[in-house]
């Protein structure tokens, strides 16, 4: 990614999104082989929507029991992370390794 798209994806993303170490060093770091990655982003995004929609739906009892602001932060953030899959700056990913 170029920092401009770095810069985007950390807004739209949750945290340590961009983060600093790969999926592979960190395996390593942490005593497991066998790496596979699976890409899940089309099955996230779906997951994120439906999330999204069943909170609209349930809007009034989510703020009373959240609070305005966190219902709202919670909307912001999952619309978020919509925009940036939709944007191809953010994927997620299943990995599956095994202990050394």
């Amino acid at each position: 990614m170029t920092p401009v798209q770095e810069e985007r994806a950390t807004e739209l993303g949750p945290s340590l999104v961009c983060g600093c170490e790969s999926p592979q060093e960190l395996i390593g770091e942490a005593g497991f082989s066998g790496l596979e990655v699976i890409d899940v982003t089309a099955r996230f995004r779906r997951t994120c929507s439906a999330w999204l929609a069943a909170m609209k739906e349930l809007g009034p009892q989510l703020r009373r029991e959240l609070g305005d602001e966190d219902f709202e932060d919670e909307l912001d953030q999952k619309e978020s992370m919509l925009t940036g899959i939709d944007e191809g700056l953010l994927r997620r990913s299943l990995i599956i390794c095994e202990r050394r």
